[in-house]
């Protein structure tokens, strides 16, 4: 369960900018993609709105999978990864490190 106040704090700390929101994948490998339509949708339940493009390479996965996926919000000073995960390419994981389930 998501503490509420914690959720609302959370979410108040990101006004707009750019994320990476990445998923287990469908049996290939994690997958990432860069997005910038993100925002809280409900506190009661605590839910967030990530909109995808219908030609993500990527959304397939985003779909098929079961484990959920993550938002990971970037900082100013992170636009190499931003880039990396941007565009039609492959969106596998370009050699960044991460902690699934984290």
């Amino acid at each position: 369960m998501v503490d509420p106040t914690a959720y609302r704090n959370a979410l108040a700390c990101f006004a707009s900018g750019v994320t990476i929101v990445t998923a287990a994948g469908d049996g290939r490998g994690p997958v990432g993609v860069t997005v910038s339509a993100f925002c809280s949708l409900s506190l009661d339940p605590p839910l967030i709105l990530v909109c995808l493009d219908n030609r993500t390479g990527c959304l397939a996965q985003f779909q098929e999978t079961g484990a959920g996926f993550a938002v990971n919000v970037l900082a100013a000073d992170q636009w190499a990864l931003s880039d990396a995960f941007a565009g039609p390419q492959t969106f596998d994981m370009h050699g960044c490190a991460y902690v699934a389930g984290a």
